[in-house]
C-alpha cells in the first residue's frame, strides 16, 4: 500500500509538472507538443486528492514509526533503569550474604569456644569431686584408724598401774618434740615421788 501510494504521488507530481510546463509553454509558445499531456479538470482534482491522501498516509506512517521509535526508546530506558536497580539489589544481597556468612562463622567460633569452656569446667568439676571424695575417704579412714588405736590403747591400759599407763602415754606421743617430752617427764616426776611416799606410809599399817 505504501508503494502504491508512493507511485501515485510520483505520478501526480509528474502530472502537475507537465501541467505546469504546458501552461508555461502555452504562454511562451516554446514547448514541444509531444511532451504535453492534457488533463481534464476532474482528472486534475482526482490526482490532487490522491496526492494529498498519499501524503497524509505517508505522514501518518511516519508519525506512527516515530511513535514506535519513541516507545522503543522509552522501553529501552525503562529496561536499563530496571537492570540498574537489579544490579544494585544484587550488590546489596551479596553484601548481606557476605555479612551473614561472617556472622555465622563468628557464631560457630563462639559456640565452639563456649562448648570447650563448658567441657573444661565439667572436667575440672569432676576432678575436684573425685579429689573431695578421696580426701573424705582418707579422712574417714584416718579417723577410723585413730579411733581403733585409741580403743586399743584404752583396752591395753586396763589392769596396769598408773605408772605404766603414764609410760605408755609417753611412748604413744613419741612423734612430739623433745621439749614436750621433757616437760611431760618433769610434770610426771612429782607424782611418782608422791606415789612412792604414799606407799611407804601405807606399808606399816599392813
Amino acid at each position: 500500500a505504501a508503494k502504491v501510494s508512493e507511485k501515485l504521488a510520483k505520478d501526480s507530481i509528474k502530472a502537475l509538472e507537465r501541467s505546469e510546463s504546458c501552461r508555461i509553454g502555452n504562454n511562451n509558445n516554446e514547448v514541444d507538443s509531444s511532451s504535453l499531456v492534457t488533463l481534464t479538470l476532474d482528472e486534475y482534482h482526482e490526482l490532487s486528492k490522491r496526492t494529498q491522501k498519499a501524503e497524509e498516509q505517508a505522514n501518518l506512517r511516519i508519525q506512527a514509526a516515530n511513535s514506535m521509535i519513541d516507545m522503543a526508546k522509552e522501553s529501552e530506558m525503562r529496561s536499563l533503569d530496571k537492570l540498574e536497580e537489579l544490579n544494585e539489589e544484587l550488590c546489596v544481597r551479596r553484601e548481606s550474604l557476605k555479612i551473614a556468612t561472617e556472622n555465622a562463622a563468628k557464631a560457630a567460633e563462639g559456640k565452639s569456644a563456649v562448648e570447650h569452656e563448658l567441657r573444661t569446667w565439667k572436667a575440672e568439676q569432676e576432678v575436684q569431686r573425685i579429689a573431695d571424695e578421696v580426701d573424705a575417704s582418707t579422712a574417714a579412714a584416718a579417723a577410723a584408724a585413730a579411733s581403733v588405736h585409741v580403743h586399743e590403747s584404752t583396752n591395753s591400759s586396763k589392769g596396769k598401774t598408773p605408772l605404766e599407763n603414764d609410760n605408755n602415754n609417753e611412748t604413744g606421743s613419741s612423734s612430739a618434740s623433745d621439749a614436750k617430752k621433757k616437760k611431760k617427764k618433769k610434770s610426771l616426776f612429782p607424782s611418782k615421788v608422791i606415789m612412792f611416799f604414799a606407799k611407804r606410809k601405807t606399808h606399816p599399817s599392813k
